[in-house]
């Protein structure tokens, strides 16, 4: 697959555990990636991913189910009117203020747990 010209992006679905490797491989192969959360399993190698797909040119994103849950759209309120500070975000694909908010805590802090902001 990865060899596959065909093939632009790879929608990875995998368990958690095994995200970062095959991300990885995918980016290196110059396929854009849309991962199940968490991207990966910690702020390093998700920073490593980041770097990988800026030096490839290549687009990643997250998929979250939580878009519409109460807590997350006061979250994205709170992105709009700058109560976190103003950023910067990062985004790929998803163009949504939500995903800007996950990604920067993400890369601060490490995979994320929801709970009420």
């Amino acid at each position: 697959m990865l060899k596959d010209e065909s093939i632009g992006v790879v929608h990875n679905c995998t368990p958690n555990n095994l995200h970062y490797e095959i991300n990885k491989a995918c980016l290196e192969h110059g396929k854009h990636i849309l991962s199940e959360k968490p991207l990966c399993l910690d702020a390093e190698r998700a920073r490593r991913l980041v770097v990988l797909a800026e030096k490839n040119k290549l687009q990643t994103a997250v998929n979250y189910c939580y878009r519409y849950y109460p807590s997350v759209q006061e979250a994205a309120m709170k992105i709009e009117k700058r109560y976190l500070g103003k950023g910067p975000y990062r985004t790929r694909f998803i163009p949504s203020r939500l995903a800007k908010l996950i990604t920067r805590l993400q890369l601060e802090t490490g995979p994320l747990l929801f709970r009420e902001i």
